[in-house]
């Protein structure tokens, strides 16, 4: 097993991912993963979520929504929000995290496609 520690930002910060996204592409996390947004009570603007993508290309990572599929950003623009949830991290562990997501009880993969 990968050894995982799990940081949840307290409740006075915002809902959106902003700071977990921006923790992954400074270096400081392997990994974000925030919930569809029936799991939550905000959302990230969807001209941040785009920018995030470009700067995790960049540097090798990448983002899905947390079933694994990539985000319509054409379709999210239009609509004003995403709602499938974000998971991002580096190229090379994003297949093995869609995995521990959907098969471990910890992280209520049954949840994620409500």
């Amino acid at each position: 097993r990968m050894p995982v520690d799990v940081h949840k930002a307290p409740a006075e910060h915002c809902n959106c991912c902003c700071e977990g996204l921006f923790e992954l592409v400074s270096g400081r996390a392997d990994v974000h993963i925030a919930p569809p947004e029936h799991c939550f009570v905000g959302s990230t603007p969807v001209n941040v979520l785009c920018a995030f993508e470009v700067l995790l290309q960049e540097s090798g990572g990448c983002m899905s929504d947390v079933l694994g599929n990539d985000i319509d950003w054409a379709v999210a623009i239009e609509s004003g929000a995403h709602r499938g949830g974000v998971l991002a991290s580096d190229a090379a562990s994003h297949s093995y995290m869609l995995h521990a997501m959907h098969t471990d009880h910890a992280f209520g993969g049954s949840r994620l496609s409500l």
